[in-house]
């Protein structure tokens, strides 16, 4: 199976609501966590869609760039949960996205988010007052970073991983 352009295409869509949900936070001072709760539901509607997908491609390549999106999503929901001050919620979902990236965590599908989410892991640590456990990720974070860049490729985006190979 061959992710088809209309099949991201749709992810895509659903992603941007969830996005512009939360930008949209910044301007609501009465409920400002409304948002980021919206938000959380279409990113976990987003990740058992993708989880889905998953399951069923047997394409190399379509596997790499699916689990870059459902490791995105999952960091994005782990963010969501630290912001909103659900932080079991968040360690869970940074962990996981942190154990799905791992695996891909030097291709350019992949870096940005794995990076992000070992910052992510490192400011809730923070947040809960564990600066040793927060300095590892933080270190760790910094190490596969130069070690990316040693590799000379380009990192993608979310929206180029969106894409279909021909765009990206």
């Amino acid at each position: 199976m061959t992710i088809h352009k209309e099949v991201l295409s749709d992810l895509k869509e659903k992603f941007e609501v969830a996005q512009k949900l939360v930008e949209d936070c910044k301007s609501d001072t009465l409920e400002p966590y409304k948002n980021h709760y919206k938000c959380r539901e279409i990113l976990l509607e987003l990740e058992t869609d993708v989880e889905k997908l998953l399951a069923v491609t047997e394409d190399k390549r379509d596997e790499l760039v699916l689990r870059a999106i459902l490791g995105y999503i999952q960091k994005d929901i782990g963010k969501i949960n630290s912001f909103v001050e659900e932080t079991n919620q968040a360690e869970i979902y940074l962990k996981k996205a942190l154990e799905l990236l791992e695996v891909d965590k030097l291709e350019p599908e992949v870096i940005i988010y794995y990076v992000d989410t070992l910052n992510q892991l490192g400011i809730l640590w923070s947040k809960l007052n564990d600066n040793d456990k927060s300095k590892e990720f933080l270190v760790k974070s910094e190490i596969i970073a130069k070690e990316f860049k040693e590799t000379e490729k380009e990192p993608l985006t979310i929206f180029d991983v969106f894409g279909t190979s021909d765009e990206i």
